[in-house]
């Protein structure tokens, strides 16, 4: 009788030999989310449905039905529908009861809404993912947010700030054709490597997070490094340049310049600019004109000539009033500088260090910090991709006027706004990507036309992706520095199922102490019995 009491015959031939996923619900995620928090409740059901090699363990909590009969009547009908086809299609065990720390013992991770509860499968060595009510059917495409790619050939190298893999993606069909795991530092960490170029058959990933520079031979499909230094909370570097074989990379978080031999496989000069005890942020848009870099001191009005050649550099203060730059470009014998926070572009004449304004800008253009992600030079036009806006506009250069350009649609709705986050010239079109369309987009000059392209890949390729999702989950969850939300991209809820289903319970030690080492040894005889 007692051991019926703390563990029913029928839940135990369920959890028998598989792997358990305790989902708590909470009040609070109910209230927050409402239809769309319900309507992510019935997905979970059904992708652990699909899911016969783990259990789900639904712990909801015990105020949400009468918290939604005297605060929302009108979600009341819908939650008791869920409720009841979650047992009539016995998707899994519904615990009810006030036995909190049986689910936690049993259970092999944790998956829901944020609560103190996690806590505690913290304490003892156990996964935990967050619920977010925003992120279904995760088979509809992996997200990308995409930091930098080149185009070799006709493959589209690319990185990710989500995950440590060199993406490769045919330019003509958008179908994924290469994944290659980055064998140095963990999977899991974002932004490791920020930027992605080619010298000669190798490509270079210029760090973000990371600290090496690491080169990967085309031919030979082999990689090797070169450590520049410790790992940071920030990017290391805010853009780069190549010269005569070597690529010189400027400073986001420091104010060393360094010169970086691809060949050699070396750093061969290193300059600091000025004396900048708190770093020095250069702007991403940069001008490379001859053996000369242009860049501009983030938020201040300076600019830094850097010559390539004999790696010495002039420091340039910009004249006039509240001037605060972001990125510079050439326009003719001018440059146009890019203001931080503000919707306006200067002409800076460098000889006689002269600035007015540029106009044509549209009125109620968002004011941005980085108002520009990149300024892309195409047929002779120089066409500016947006932080956050749905339009890119366009620079007439031979008469240094703007013109809207029409090809990006206008926004429909607040959200419904693009994102980019790199943009470069392929030829005779741009290509740039949307992170919140997780598309990207081809710009025509010519036709005056912008087609969207989603990134493709076939069942295959997913599956070693998600295979490697795995890998990176057990490299989070094994270190258990911090809890992590669903997302769009390889951290799902279908790539923690799987994580889970093999993770080995001998990997770590469980503090079962720290639950109630009682409850957990009466429960665990009490399925040994079976």
């Amino acid at each position: 009788m007692e051991a019926e009491r703390i563990f029913p015959d029928n839940w135990k031939e369920i959890v028998q030999g598989k792997k358990v996923i305790f989902y708590n619900t909470s009040v609070s995620g109910m209230l927050a989310g409402r239809e769309k928090h319900i309507e992510k409740m019935k997905w979970v059901f059904k992708t652990f449905q699909k899911h016969p090699e783990v259990v789900l363990w639904w712990r909801p909590h015990p105020l949400e039905l009468s918290t939604l009969q005297s605060l929302n009547p009108g979600l009341e009908e819908q939650y008791r529908k869920m409720h009841r086809e979650y047992q009539e299609e016995m998707i899994g065990i519904l615990d009810e009861s006030a036995d909190l720390h049986r689910a936690i013992a049993i259970s092999d991770a944790y998956y829901g809404d944020w609560s103190s509860i996690t806590s505690l499968y913290r304490a003892v060595k156990k996964p935990v993912l967050y619920e977010n009510d925003n992120i279904f059917d995760w088979n509809k495409g992996l997200f990308f947010d995409i930091t930098d790619f080149v185009l070799i050939d006709r493959n589209v190298w690319f990185l990710s700030s989500t995950i440590n893999i060199l993406f490769a993606m045919n330019l003509d069909t958008f179908e994924l054709v290469e994944t290659i795991v980055i064998p140095y530092g963990n999977m899991s960490e974002k932004y490791m490597s920020c930027y992605i170029t080619t010298v000669g058959d190798y490509l270079v990933l210029i760090p973000g997070c990371g600290k090496w520079i690491i080169r990967f031979d085309l031919n030979k499909k082999s990689f090797n490094k070169l450590e520049i230094g410790n790992y940071s909370e920030c990017t290391k570097f805010s853009s780069y340049s190549i010269y005569n074989g070597c690529i010189y990379m400027l400073p986001a978080s420091e104010s060393r310049v360094l010169k970086y031999d691809v060949a050699q496989n070396k750093i061969i000069c290193e300059k600091n600019l000025g004396e900048q005890n708190n770093g020095l942020f250069l702007g991403t848009n940069i001008e490379i004109t001859g053996s000369y870099i242009y860049a501009v001191e983030t938020g201040g009005n300076h600019i830094y000539k850097y010559d390539m050649q004999n790696d010495t550099y002039e420091e340039i203060q910009v004249s006039g009033e509240d001037i605060q730059l972001f990125g510079i470009k050439k326009v003719k014998d001018l440059f146009m500088l890019i203001l931080a926070n503000k919707n306006k572009i200067l002409l800076w004449d460098e000889k006689e260090n002269r600035t007015w304004k540029l106009e044509g800008i549209p009125k109620g253009y968002p004011e941005k910090l980085r108002p520009f992600c990149d300024v892309v030079e195409c047929k002779g036009d120089i066409y500016f991709f947006p932080e956050q806006s749905d339009k890119v506009l366009k620079l007439n250069t031979e008469q240094i006027i703007f013109e809207p350009y029409l090809g990006i649609e206008e926004k429909k709705e607040d959200g419904d706004e693009a994102y980019f986050t790199r943009a470069k010239n392929i030829g005779d079109r741009i290509l740039a990507f949307d992170y919140w369309s997780n598309q990207w987009m081809v710009v025509n000059p010519e036709e005056h036309t912008v087609n969207k392209r989603n990134i493709i890949a076939q069942n295959e390729m997913l599956d070693r992706i998600a295979g490697y999702s795995v890998v990176a989950m057990g490299e989070i969850f094994d270190k258990q520095e911090r809890f992590y939300a669903e997302e769009k991209g390889f951290y799902t809820l279908h790539n923690y199922i799987k994580y889970v289903s093999h993770r080995n319970p001998n990997e770590q030690k469980r503090r079962r102490e720290s639950v109630g080492e009682k409850i957990y040894v009466e429960i665990a005889a009490d399925i040994a019995m079976g």
